[in-house]
């Protein structure tokens, strides 16, 4: 009986995931357009280099980087070889040149850094795509340790959220970020861990976003603390090496920027990276007029953004003028903004908190696998939290831990739905 009851849930949960996809695709052009979507549609060319000529991406050993050496340094890749290789099988061609934040609108129009609508439309549809599969590998990592209703609960709260709705659409690396995590959670949740699995989930997060850094603390104590085994320092150092050799084949391969010269393109990466983060952290503290450490708006900003705060359709507002008509008729459709208010936030923010209390509280008499695993998905929530705190309380930042936000009040719900069978 329990069984079918379960098959009826993964049923259930398989047809609000299919509704929840027509629902994206029907909407997708309705979200408003992000600069960044035009950098990431421009960069989809070196798609066509990757396979013909790869060392044309690789760094030359120029200072400063030259703009699409910067980008290649700074971004991480998988996104725009997704959007790319779409490109490419729809005979789409990439963009004339890469949006300049310093241009007003009609020069980034002029020089073609505005993409047509169907280049929005087909870059958009395969970051789309990816949610349905980043909403069942979640679902199927939640019933593992959670109850399948409270599971199912989390997933249909996950998918309606409206940062997802927001973020998860556009022609970024936000949707491929999201499926990386989902697909980690499933890795870390299997019957048996399988470490080549484990490192091809943390190689596309990574490689869609280098804030899913944060995964790594958990994905090296999955692989050596397997459930069910006694702890065996031979096979963890081969587990270990087997998910060290997936990862850096993958991130290799992907980031032709770096084969020439490693240690100085990694340098010089390296560099251009902190300088952008700290100018961006320096404006945007200048902005709020707020001196001192970041820490100061970032932490608070994480829980404003991933409870509170409204869909933020850009994080800067030198286009406003040019977006306002699309943002506002986004942001009027309901489905687009619930669960934003004081009330609703702060109720999932207490199911969050809630669910953490519920599994610490009961940890000592959950079964070793459940213990190990509920272990390693908070050493994820951690780890990617404290990547987060380093980086500015942008919105769409907090998409890389909004599957462990969902994982948490998936527990928040479970006494509730426990109660209600035992009621019953």
């Amino acid at each position: 009986m329990q069984l079918r009851k379960t098959q009826l849930v993964d049923w259930i949960t398989l047809i609000i995931i299919v509704l929840l996809t027509a629902l994206y695709a029907w909407t997708m052009m309705e979200v408003p357009f992000h600069p960044d979507e035009s950098t990431q549609i421009y960069m989809s060319k070196d798609i066509t280099s990757l396979f013909q000529n790869p060392l044309e991406l690789t760094w030359g050993g120029s200072t400063p980087l030259p703009d699409e050496d910067r980008i290649r340094a700074i971004d991480a890749p998988l996104a725009k070889f997704l959007i790319g290789a779409v490109r490419e099988i729809f005979s789409i061609p990439p963009l004339e040149a890469d949006w300049n934040w310093g241009a007003s609108w009609e020069e980034n129009l002029n020089a073609g850094a505005l993409p047509s609508q169907s280049q929005l439309l087909i870059s958009r549809s395969i970051m789309t795509a990816l949610l349905p599969f980043s909403l069942w590998f979640f679902y199927l990592a939640l019933k593992k340790v959670l109850p399948p209703s409270a599971s199912l609960a989390a997933t249909l709260l996950m998918g309606m959220n409206p940062l997802l709705l927001l973020h998860g659409r556009r022609a970024m690396s936000e949707s491929v970020l999201i499926f990386g995590v989902g697909f980690f959670l499933w890795g870390i949740t299997r019957d048996k861990r399988n470490p080549w699995l484990i490192g091809l989930a943390v190689a596309i997060s990574i490689n869609a976003k280098h804030s899913a850094l944060g995964l790594l603390p958990a994905a090296l104590l999955a692989v050596i603390l397997l459930p069910g085994e006694a702890p065996n320092p031979r096979r963890a150092g081969l587990n270990i090496l087997k998910t060290a050799l997936v990862l850096s084949t993958i991130t290799i391969l992907l980031n032709p920027f770096y084969w020439k010269d490693p240690l100085g393109a990694l340098r010089t990466g390296a560099q251009a990276r902190f300088k952008l983060a700290g100018e961006q952290k320096e404006n945007h503290l200048e902005r709020l007029g707020v001196e001192g450490s970041a820490l100061k708006i970032t932490i608070p900003g994480l829980l404003l953004n991933t409870y509170f705060s409204q869909p933020q359709t850009e994080e800067v507002g030198n286009y406003l003028a040019y977006t306002e008509e699309t943002r506002s008729t986004y942001l009027a459709n309901p489905i687009h903004t619930w669960g934003r208010d004081p009330i609703s936030g702060a109720i999932l923010a207490a199911l969050t908190f809630a669910g953490m209390g519920f599994i610490l509280r009961g940890f000592s008499q959950r079964t070793p696998r459940e213990r190990n695993i509920f272990l390693l998905i908070l050493l994820t929530t951690v780890g990617l939290g404290a990547f987060l705190a380093t980086l500015l309380p942008w919105q769409r930042y907090v998409l890389a831990v909004l599957p462990l936000t969902f994982f948490w009040i998936g527990a928040g719900l479970t006494p509730i739905f426990t109660f209600k069978k035992k009621a019953g």
